[in-house]
């Protein structure tokens, strides 16, 4: 290799270096509450078994499932084009839809993730919660952020 091409190759990685830690500086906060309120989600139900995702009906539910689906085909994009903050920018919609379905819970009790007397549909929002919580580890760990299992 040439050296202006080794420096034009070294410049590219700079770039998507920064780009990275551009991206790790904007999620500070957001994937990372969501990752924690979902395996909080997780600790409190019961163990995940086979789960009749069909009982998932509501609009906020289903635009969570939609957003995960989309996972694959960014990852896909951003290396296709050596764009990491595509991302990040996935992640923090994933979060915010994710923040969203767990506000909603808090203002209307059948939409929460747990439901005491309907453990059907209990194991299907937690195996959504458990999507969301596989996606956002594997996102952040891609853009080499941590996350912790709580915050506190």
């Amino acid at each position: 290799m040439s050296p202006t091409k080794a420096w034009l190759a070294l410049g590219s990685l700079a770039l998507l270096a920064a780009a990275c830690a551009k991206a790790a500086v904007m999620l500070w906060g957001r994937p990372e509450l969501a990752l924690a309120r979902a395996l909080k989600e997780l600790r409190n139900g019961d163990t995940l078994v086979v789960a009749r995702l069909e009982r998932l009906n509501d609009p906020a539910e289903l635009a969570l499932m939609r957003r995960i689906a989309l996972y694959p085909r960014t990852i896909a994009a951003a290396a296709a084009a050596h764009e990491p903050h595509r991302i990040a920018f996935y992640l923090f919609d994933l979060a915010s839809e994710f923040h969203s379905l767990w506000t909603l819970g808090n203002s209307s009790p059948h939409l929460r993730f747990i439901i005491q007397n309907d453990r059907e549909l209990t194991m299907a929002r937690l195996a959504l919660v458990q999507g969301v919580v596989t996606v956002l580890a594997s996102g952040l760990g891609l853009l080499g952020v941590g996350a912790p299992d709580e915050m506190r």
